[in-house]
Parts: C-alpha cells; sequence; structure tokens
C-alpha cells in the first residue's frame, strides 16, 4: 500500500517538474520576443546636451592624500577633451593585464570568421 503512495509523490513531483519547465520556457520566450519589440524603424537618441557626464565642471585635481609611501596618494589630474589611444589598456603599464589582453585578442575570432560563422 505504501509502495502505490511512493508512485503517485513520484508522479505528482515530475508533474509539478514539468510544469516548471514549461512555465519557465514560456517566460523565456515572451522575454525573447518582446527583446525584438524595438523595430525596423528604431532610431539612435540624440546625445546629450552637455559636453560633460557631470552635472558641474570637474576640479583640476583631486585632493592628495597625505603618509603614504612613494608615489601613492599623489593628486590626480583631469584632463579634458583628450583623444584616448586605441589600446589604452597599455597606459596602467600592467604586464598581467598587457597578457590577458593581448590572449583575449588572439583567440577572438576575425571579422570575417564571425561572419562565415553565421553563413
Amino acid at each position: 500500500m505504501g509502495d502505490g503512495l511512493e508512485r503517485a509523490s513520484g508522479r505528482q513531483r515530475r508533474l509539478g517538474a514539468n510544469k516548471t519547465i514549461r512555465a519557465m520556457t514560456v517566460i523565456a520566450l515572451g522575454a525573447s520576443l518582446a527583446a525584438c519589440a524595438v523595430g525596423p524603424d528604431y532610431r539612435t537618441p540624440a546625445p546629450p546636451p552637455g559636453k560633460q557626464y557631470t552635472a558641474t565642471p570637474l576640479p583640476a585635481q583631486t585632493v592628495a592624500t597625505q603618509g603614504l609611501a612613494g608615489d601613492a596618494g599623489q593628486a590626480q589630474h583631469f584632463v579634458a577633451a583628450q583623444d584616448i589611444p586605441g589600446q589604452w589598456w597599455t597606459l596602467f603599464h600592467c604586464a598581467p593585464l598587457d597578457a590577458l589582453i593581448r590572449q583575449a585578442l588572439d583567440n577572438s575570432p576575425t571579422l570575417a570568421a564571425a561572419q562565415a560563422a553565421l553563413r
């Protein structure tokens, strides 16, 4: 008698799991379709009217922190309207960061390879 209850309980769990899977599938499908709602006539919004990202102008430099060893704690200077190089990470002079980005670029497909994969 207990064996029949265990089988019924197992069936109920499977039915509950199936309902959960179906519900999650419907939610994922709905979210995927909603992502396509922008449409073909989408226009990029105009850029913000200001020339800076902050409401008020930044100070010329930050406040220095006293009592730190070496160059640590020196004031940092803001430079406006300066072009950032394509390999901006090299400005940090950090060998592990350079190696990580080099590895990422080496293992990334070229544009032609990516386009071929989509065909």
